[in-house]
This record gives C-alpha cells, sequence and structure tokens, in this order.
C-alpha cells in the first residue's frame, strides 16, 4: 500500500492546484516504483477528490462505499464523469 499526503493546508481541497499536487505525487511514486498507473488502483470513498485523482492520474479508481459517498451519489454521475469509479466496494475487507 501507498499513502499520498495531502496538499498545504493553505492550498483549498478543491482547487485545480491541489488536483495537480496530488497528480504530480501519485505519478512521481508511481514511476520511482518502477510501474505503469493502468496497473495501479487508487482506493478511496470521496468521489470529487479520491476516484476523480485516480482517473486523472490514469490509475484504476476503487470506491468504497463505506465513507462518504453512496451508491445513489454513483448513480446521478453522467457517464464518462472523471468522478466515475472503475470499481466499487462496500469495504476496504473486500481488498483483502
Amino acid at each position: 500500500f501507498l499513502m499520498i499526503r495531502r496538499p498545504p493546508r493553505s492550498t483549498p481541497l478543491y482547487s485545480s492546484a491541489s488536483s495537480d499536487v496530488y497528480k504530480r505525487q501519485i505519478l512521481l511514486k508511481i514511476e520511482e516504483l518502477g510501474l505503469q498507473p493502468e496497473r495501479c488502483a487508487m482506493v478511496g470513498d470521496r468521489l470529487y477528490t479520491d476516484i476523480a485523482m485516480a482517473n486523472r492520474a490514469g490509475c484504476v479508481g476503487v470506491l468504497v462505499l463505506s465513507g462518504e459517498a453512496t451508491m445513489a451519489d454513483v448513480d446521478q454521475l453522467e457517464d464518462g464523469a472523471e468522478q466515475r469509479p472503475h470499481v466499487i466496494v462496500n469495504s476496504v475487507a473486500e481488498l483483502l
């Protein structure tokens, strides 16, 4: 497992600057490990941050329903939305 720190508190969490920081951190670590983004998964419970960032970085987005997002939220997404997860699980335990 790889954990990425969030950007500095002075950077709004939903700004394009924070999303650029996350994307750079993710892609840098993937490159350091000699991996390919499309062979990596990012697991999170928020569609608009975690899953959107996975998609921006070219990773598989895994949504965990034990947190903030619900299936109703997913159902409301338009086809092709950057927040659309590739995989949906009820809890992280399902991934083990």
